[in-house]
């Protein structure tokens, strides 16, 4: 009987470790001189958590941080700082790749306390962000498009609740971008500048 319990009990504990979930994104994202880690990003995307981890010289932990992206407080710090899209497909056409993109400085989307900074090519906006837990957000503002001389130039008004899928530290999905309901669409952001 003894037997036939370990046997159960081992065979319950290999079933969980191969069904494990989502495996966890681990991201270095500073390093000291001699190449050893300094600070390491983990995300689990099962749990919404991303954890900082900072070592010091020799390697030994001196600080660790959790944070849970379905927090507004810790979500907002999550987006603080500045984003560069990564690809914008629509339809299984590729409208964007950051590969292609000869301006660095185009497509950065500055998020802060409580406001969207977007500098694009030919375009630019300013949003009212309110964070909300569960990764969404509300935006309220306008962007604009081209020269105010120009003929093709237009201004619209946008007041939009977004969710995001977080990928990992410094990539993220912003869902329903285009607002295209009837267009499959896939919008990823990258971190522009990692700071520890």
């Amino acid at each position: 009987m003894k037997q036939t319990l370990d046997h159960i009990f081992i065979l319950s504990f290999l079933f969980l470790i191969s069904c494990g979930g989502v495996d966890i994104v681990e991201e270095i994202i500073d390093k000291y001189e001699n190449g050893d880690t300094k600070v390491e990003m983990k995300f689990k995307p099962d749990e919404n958590v991303l954890e900082r981890y900072a070592y010091n010289q020799v390697g030994e932990l001196i600080y660790f941080e959790v944070d849970s992206l379905m927090q507004r407080d810790f979500f907002r710090s999550y987006l603080m700082g500045e984003w560069k899209m990564k690809f914008m497909i629509v339809d299984e056409d590729t409208v964007y790749n950051i590969s292609n993109d000869i301006e660095a400085s185009q497509n950065i989307y500055k998020f802060s306390h409580d406001s969207l900074f977007v500098n694009g090519w030919k375009y630019e906006a300013s949003y009212r962000v309110k964070y909300i837990d569960s990764l969404r957000i509300d935006l309220n503002g306008q962007w604009s498009f081209d020269d105010d001389s120009l003929s093709t130039y237009r201004v619209t008004k946008v007041n939009d609740k977004d969710t995001l899928t977080i990928n990992s530290y410094s990539e993220f999905i912003w869902n329903n971008f285009l607002n295209t309901p009837d267009k499959e669409e896939a919008v990823v952001f990258i971190r522009n500048k990692v700071s520890p």
